[in-house]
Formats: structure tokens, C-alpha cells, sequence
């Protein structure tokens, strides 16, 4: 986790919590770690050629 982020980061979700756009029970704090994490896995996911990934709608 970038350090330089994650200030901008909690900020955002601050703003967001104060504006009611996020709900108020959750912290900034958990909420970045938990998005970074999943950004993190989503950019290292790899798929084999072989492999299909099939979204339903």
C-alpha cells in the first residue's frame, strides 16, 4: 500500500461518509484497505489462455 495515497484515499471516503454518499457505519481507514486489496488482486489476476471467464447478466 502506497503510502502517498493513502491519506488521499481516507480523505475521499471521509468526504464521501460527510456527504452521505458512504455509509456512516464503516470506517475510511477499513474501507481503503479493502479496496486497495481488491484493485491489488484484480491487477494480478491472470488469466490461461485455455481459461474462459463468462459474466451472466
Amino acid at each position: 500500500m502506497r503510502q502517498d495515497t493513502f491519506p488521499i484515499t481516507c480523505n475521499a471516503i471521509k468526504s464521501g461518509i460527510d456527504e452521505g454518499l458512504i455509509r456512516r457505519d464503516i470506517g475510511p481507514v477499513e474501507v481503503n484497505i479493502l479496496l486497495t486489496l481488491i484493485v491489488k488482486g484484480l491487477t494480478e489476476w491472470t488469466l490461461d489462455e485455455n481459461i474462459h471467464v463468462y459474466a451472466k447478466i
